[in-house]
């Protein structure tokens, strides 16, 4: 994916890393998960109390470069939460400002994501590790348009349900508006 990020979509996902890394369980479960498809409704319910990397935009993430190079290739996600004691990448976060999910429709960047982290993690219920999850971040007004809005109602529709049976979380984490755009609208205000 050659996109090219805005300032703005950088500045949110450098404050939703913000957020998580203290690594404190109360400080995740403020990281709410909206439209989840499991019993998880924030960070400390995927995470828990286990130990992890965060990786931010680095290729790094793909441990698994010769596998499903079709479907991943070059991409990189935005955020990876990676367990410290399975070395697997459990929970991919994708941050979305203004630019629609990459590919087409039935190819998208979250549907190439959720393919990759099925293939390459193992299923460990009871707490064994981090839950799986694929978490789409993004300002209420992304979820807003139509296009986004059809695009990631695809995917949901289309995945929730093998999603269940493998145990993988999808969700939605709302993101503040960045602040530079916070500026712009109160200054349009007045």
């Amino acid at each position: 994916m050659t996109e090219q990020k805005c300032e703005d979509e950088k500045q949110l996902e450098s404050e939703l890393c913000k957020r998580i890394l203290p690594r404190d369980p109360h400080a995740l479960e403020q990281v709410r998960i909206d439209n989840s498809t499991s019993d998880a409704r924030n960070l400390a319910d995927l995470i828990g109390d286990k130990d992890f990397e965060l990786l931010a935009d680095t290729s790094n993430w793909n441990q698994h470069k010769n596998v499903l190079i079709d479907i991943t290739g070059n991409m990189t996600p935005d955020v990876v939460i990676r367990s410290t004691s399975s070395g697997e990448n459990r929970t991919i976060i994708e941050v979305k400002y203004t630019h629609v999910l990459g590919y087409g429709r039935a190819d998208s960047q979250v549907i190439r994501y959720f393919l990759h982290l099925l293939a390459t993690t193992l299923q460990r219920k009871n707490g064994g590790d981090i839950r799986r999850a694929l978490i789409l971040a993004a300002p209420d007004s992304w979820f807003e348009n139509r296009r986004n809005s059809e695009d990631w109602g695809y995917f949901m529709r289309t995945y929730k349900d093998i999603a269940g049976a493998f145990d993988i979380t999808l969700g939605e984490i709302r993101l503040p508006l960045p602040v530079a755009a916070r500026s712009k609208l109160s200054i349009s205000a007045h």
